[in-house]
Formats: C-alpha cells, sequence, structure tokens
C-alpha cells in the first residue's frame, strides 16, 4: 500500500477486489460497518464458491448482490453512449468498414 494515501473518514470509499483471494478481508467487513467511518465495496468473480473459507461472514453487516457481466452496449450505455451513437457504431462493426480517423 502506498505511504502518501490518506484516508478520509465519511469521504473514503475503499474498495476490495477479489475478495475470495483474501478471507480475513471479508471477516473484517463487520468492523468496517460497526466503525462507520469508510464506505466498503467488495467484489468477487468467485465468491459463492469460497464461502467456506471465510471464517465470519458478517451476516447483518452487509449486502450481497447478484451482479452479471454487462454486453457491449450495456457497456457503451454507461459510459454515457446515446442510442445514435451506438446504431451508428453497429453500422460500422456490421459493415465492416474502418472508423473515419
Amino acid at each position: 500500500m502506498n505511504p502518501s494515501l490518506v484516508f478520509v473518514p465519511h469521504e473514503t470509499l475503499l474498495f476490495f477486489d477479489e475478495l475470495q483471494d483474501c478471507p480475513d478481508c471479508a471477516t473484517s467487513l463487520k468492523s468496517f460497518n460497526q466503525d462507520g467511518r469508510y464506505d466498503v465495496i467488495c467484489s468477487g468473480s468467485l465468491m459463492g464458491l469460497y464461502y467456506q473459507q471465510i471464517e465470519s461472514n458478517s451476516v447483518g453487516n452487509k449486502n450481497d448482490y447478484d451482479m452479471r457481466s454487462m454486453d457491449f452496449e450495456e457497456f457503451l450505455w454507461a459510459k454515457g453512449y446515446s442510442p445514435e451513437q451506438i446504431d451508428e457504431l453497429y453500422a460500422h462493426l456490421k459493415s465492416l468498414n474502418r472508423f473515419p480517423i
């Protein structure tokens, strides 16, 4: 971890990615919730397979959400592309023409 990072209470969001690789991080979620100074988001593509390795599952201190990968059009929506831009992009892809530079 970079020692120059500053964690500002009630303004810092902590993000644990691939949580299944660090079961002790999952156990710490209850402490983060009780402390209340930092919001925490966790993700893990294999979490459902590794729940048994987590010592404490923080029941009542977290919300679980099943999320699926976005398809290309959903990604473009999330990035703010308009329906017209998406249609134009698909037209280029279907025609196999190069994009103008």
